[in-house]
């Protein structure tokens, strides 16, 4: 995860954060098993945020997002580059972690711990 700071025309005291994930295909029926993906960023008061397509940055060719990643045909042993952008509130950046869900497996997802600074 990363911010990327420097845009203009945004809410005041928010910070677009990209999050980048690489996913090595098992089973690759992606249509069934990543139907509903979804990936989220969660505080520590359990506030979370969904993608965003307000914050418009270019993604390198070879990175796709949870709906692309279902329709891209990988096989299985592929490793996948997937990227989410949000648009989150300054003062929740110190806490937020991601945490990524398909329909198949809700209510449980993957939170994903963030190393100390």
């Amino acid at each position: 995860m990363r911010g990327a700071f420097g845009m203009s025309n945004l809410p005041t005291d928010s910070v677009p954060v990209l999050a980048d994930f690489q996913v090595k295909i098992g089973n690759p029926d992606l249509q069934k098993l990543w139907l509903g993906c979804k990936v989220m960023l969660i505080d520590k008061d359990g506030r979370r945020w969904s993608p965003t397509s307000i914050v418009s940055l270019k993604t390198p060719d070879n990175v796709g997002n949870c709906i692309s990643a279902i329709f891209s045909g990988a096989r299985s042993g592929d490793t996948l580059n997937l990227r989410e952008t949000f648009l989150v509130p300054k003062e929740a950046t110190k806490s937020i972690r991601p945490a990524v869900s398909v329909a198949s497996e809700r209510p449980r997802f993957l939170l994903f711990q963030l190393e100390k600074d």
